[in-house]
């Protein structure tokens, strides 16, 4: 059996700012982003962990990719 692995909020925080830089490097560099890019999944895991670190009700987790508890 797997033991699990919750984040903490320091490690949450890290991920989110990490994640951030290589799109805004990507960006500066050129980049045109969009929804079929190689930066999707980044994305996608970004607005899951703000979710988590904010809370699902707050005004930081905006779902534009995932869908919300309950939505199907």
């Amino acid at each position: 059996m797997r033991k699990k692995y919750i984040m903490t909020k320091s490690e949450i925080s890290s991920k989110i700012i990490k994640n951030e830089m290589i799109i805004m490097k990507a960006h500066n560099s050129g980049h045109k982003p969009n929804d079929a890019d190689e930066f999707q999944p980044l994305r996608i895991e970004n607005e899951i962990l703000r979710c988590l670190y904010f809370g699902e009700d707050s005004p930081h987790c905006m779902r534009n990719y995932t869908n919300k508890k309950g939505d199907q």
